[in-house]
Parts: structure tokens; sequence; C-alpha cells
């Protein structure tokens, strides 16, 4: 390890720390290393996040407390995709390479010299991750309006706030949607208006009355505890 990575090293360990206390799904963190870095690079193996085919990563904020001396980036990835990317089969991001990187895992505390983080930074840490959330928010807030102005018989949505990722999981009820017994989701990259991971199901009026009544499945990771339901009258107000 250069002595650039041993000031990224507490940090990186704390922040690997708080992730596998929020992500129950977390398997591994890996933290990529390359020599001549200016940047924290995370690629985390979640059972929590949909099969994608690639390992998109995004730009993210540490928790409150926690001081990081250069920009950071994650991209999550399934545990099956994961085994894709060591036979080189899923690509990882531009400039990113396992040549040089260090793997934690959730049955692993991080080291002995990393004091543990007492409950005041943990409090911290979970406002920080309501700044993000407060983030992802107006976005979802927006989009969502946003449909609501396109689709005349959309009746509500439901935004699927799961996890510790920094992704959008909409689920719109539409009744000029085909029914289809299942719930299926589309995944959209990040762009400049939506700059987080999008995926978006829609389901008949009847197929919601299913999922709230637990007989139609939502996507793996996702679930209906803590989700926002938004009527059209509430984003028009």
């Amino acid at each position: 390890m250069t002595k650039n990575h041993k000031n990224f090293e507490d940090p990186v360990y704390k922040i690997a720390q708080k992730h596998f206390e929020q992500d129950e799904g977390l398997e591994k963190v890996i933290w990529i290393t390359p020599e001549n870095t200016t940047e924290i690079r995370f690629i985390e193996v979640t059972r929590f996040t949909p099969p994608l085919g690639t390992a998109e990563s995004y730009p993210i904020l540490p928790p409150d407390g926690i001081e990081v001396p250069c920009p950071m980036y994650i991209a999550f990835i399934r545990p099956e995709e994961w085994q894709k990317v060591l036979m080189h089969q899923i690509p990882l991001p531009e400039g990113w390479d396992l040549k040089d990187h260090l793997v934690f895992y959730n049955s692993n505390p991080p080291p002995a010299s990393v004091p543990k983080i007492k409950e005041a930074s943990l409090q911290s840490s979970y406002k920080a991750a309501e700044h993000q959330r407060n983030g992802i928010e107006g976005t979802v807030t927006r989009l969502v309006r946003e449909h609501f102005e396109l689709e005349e018989k959309l009746q509500k949505a439901v935004w699927i706030k799961t996890g510790i990722t920094p992704a959008i999981r909409l689920l719109e009820v539409n009744p000029d949607t085909p029914a289809s017994g299942d719930v299926l989701s589309f995944y959209f990259p990040p762009w400049e208006e939506v700059p987080y991971p999008l995926h978006i199901a829609e389901v008949t009026p009847e197929e919601w009355r299913q999922v709230e009544r637990g007989e139609i499945p939502l996507p793996e990771g996702w679930t209906l505890e803590n989700c926002k339901i938004f009527s059209r009258e509430m984003v028009a107000a």
C-alpha cells in the first residue's frame, strides 16, 4: 500500500464498517487501490441490488464526521455478477483495475488499529445518510411530478426506499399498463437530470392491490416497508 493509500486507510475502514451495518445484504467491499489515485473507489457486492449486467459507478458522499481527502465513487453489483467480473465477463468502470485492491468481508471487523465508531459518530453518520436521502427525495418528487404530467391515467407512484444504495426505485400504478401478474423493473443509468440509477416498474391497480396483499412479489431487495406513496394531488400542491 502506498503512502497515499495510508492517508485513505482510516476513513475507508470506517466507511466500509458503516456500510456493513446499514446493508444486511452486503457481502464484501472491494477497495480499488491503484498506485496513482486521486479518488476512493469501492465495489460493493450486495444481494440488495438488482442484476444489471454492468458495473456502473457514481459519486457518493462520506458519512458526516468522516473526513475524506478526495472524491468517492461506488459501484454496486450482485454476488453472481461479481463472479462474472472476476472472469472478465463484466467489465469494470473505465480506469478501474483489480490488480491492486483490498477486500473487506462482512464476517471480518476492521483492524484493531481503527477505533470503533462511537454513538455520537453513528448519529452523525445517520445525519449524513439523511442529507443524501433528501437529495434523492427532491429528484424523486420532480421525477414523479413529470410522470403525472405525462401520464393522465397514472394513479400513484410508490417510492421504494430500500437499503443504502443511492438508487431510485419507483413502482407506478397505471390502469393503462398491460396486466402481467408480475412486477418487472426497468433500469435507466444516471443522466444529468437524474444523477442516480433509476429502476421503474408499472402495475395495474388490481396488481397493486395484490402486491399490497403479498400475492405478487416485488423484485428482490424491494419492500413496501418505509415506502412513500405519491398521489397526483400531492405533487400538484
